[in-house]
């Protein structure tokens, strides 16, 4: 409705949204041109969902072309053309430092931070205190557990 208050007459609405025309009206029988941002690592999309040719500047989070790759201010992890100028030395430092733990934690193949990893530490360190525990005392020990109503009590 924002277009057709513009003035625009010709505005259509896409059944199913623009994902679902990519993924389901072959490529020759579009009009769509280019690639769809989309709101996870993806960065965007082409016709059938396959991932389109842009990424993510890992500082300021913006869509990055190849040719934004090639910008001399762009530096994986540090900063892109468009973000430069917008943070400090110590930040782009700080942001170096991120990006090597991002890098080194999929290297090693685990999580790096976020509900994940801390899941994942959590299920570990409760297998280890599980193991931990002798045949005895695996038989009487109770394992916290929480539910909504115990939670909404306290």
């Amino acid at each position: 409705s924002y277009l057709l208050g513009k003035g625009f007459e010709n505005v259509y609405h896409l059944k199913g949204g623009i994902l679902n025309y990519l993924k389901e009206v072959p490529e020759e029988k579009t009009m769509w041109k280019g690639e769809c941002y989309v709101f996870d690592e993806r960065v965007s999309v082409s016709h059938g969902l396959r991932v389109g040719t842009y990424g993510k500047c890992r500082a300021c989070r913006r869509p990055l072309s190849e040719e934004g790759k090639k910008h001399q201010h762009y530096e994986e992890g540090a900063s892109c053309e468009l973000c430069y100028s917008e943070y400090t030395e110590q930040q782009r430092e700080r942001f170096r430092t991120r990006h090597r733990a991002i890098s080194l934690a999929k290297a090693r193949g685990v999580p790096h931070l976020g509900s994940a990893a801390r899941s994942a530490k959590e299920t570990k360190k409760r297998a280890r205190e599980w193991a931990e525990l002798t045949e005895e005392e695996s038989s009487s020990t109770v394992l916290p557990r929480h539910n909504a109503t115990s939670i909404m009590k306290s």
